[in-house]
């Protein structure tokens, strides 16, 4: 079993409203020292395979037909244990 930590966030230049309208908040709030924030989604998926580049490589088909948006989004994969 692999354990897969996978990250997808927004690619750089595509506009952000949601993380923009928390700034907005945070800053409201008195956080005036933030300059700036994305958001993105984090999954951890667990894959039955002992091989982690195998697991990676699943992950990242996984990304590509279903989990993340690839026209606006980029992803990262990594092995957690």
């Amino acid at each position: 079993m692999t354990r897969i930590l996978v990250t997808i966030n927004l690619k750089n230049g595509v506009h952000d409203p949601q993380a923009e309208a928390v700034q907005h908040a945070l800053h409201d709030m008195g956080f005036d020292k933030l300059t700036s924030m994305t958001m993105g989604k984090q999954m951890v998926l667990e894959i039955d395979e002992e091989d982690h580049q195998k697991a990676i490589t699943m992950a990242e088909d996984m990304c590509r037909q279903l989990l993340a948006n690839t026209v606006l989004e980029r992803f990262e994969a990594q092995v957690l244990s």
